[in-house]
């Protein structure tokens, strides 16, 4: 594998890296591997060791269906943001939406676990404002 970060491509990186510029990304698929089962998901070293010298150079943020909490456990360094649920978490002006789509997903989980709920290898994630359905 060839490391990312020698001198030459730090250099080219610094060139990219105007002041301002966030990079931000998503953590399932993105950051970690999708996996089976989503409580299974986790960075790898090798993710980890090229994200740490990132956060050195830029500002580095994560934007996930998964709830802020959840990513923030999985996520060995500081974010300077975390924005879950597809948007209705830690992102302030979203509060109010977020409120309703909580009661909304409590109706939806309540519904679907009702008619699904006894499908062999059907998982329901509740993520207090989103649902994920895993089969």
């Amino acid at each position: 594998m060839r490391y990312l970060f020698t001198p030459s491509m730090e250099k080219k990186l610094n060139a990219f890296l105007e002041p301002g510029t966030l990079l931000a990304f998503d953590f399932d698929g993105t950051l970690a591997p999708i996996v089976p089962k989503p409580d299974d998901a986790e960075l790898g070293t090798t993710m980890i060791s090229l994200l740490e010298p990132l956060c050195q150079l830029a500002p580095v943020a994560v934007v996930s269906g998964r709830g802020v909490k959840d990513v923030k456990q999985r996520v060995p360094f500081k974010l300077v943001a975390c924005v879950g649920n597809h948007g209705m978490e830690g992102v302030p002006a979203h509060r109010a939406q977020a409120v309703k789509a909580a009661r909304a997903v409590k109706a939806w989980h309540k519904t679907i676990r009702k008619e699904l709920g006894k499908e062999p290898g059907l998982l329901i994630e509740d993520k207090k404002y989103s649902l994920s359905i895993h089969y």
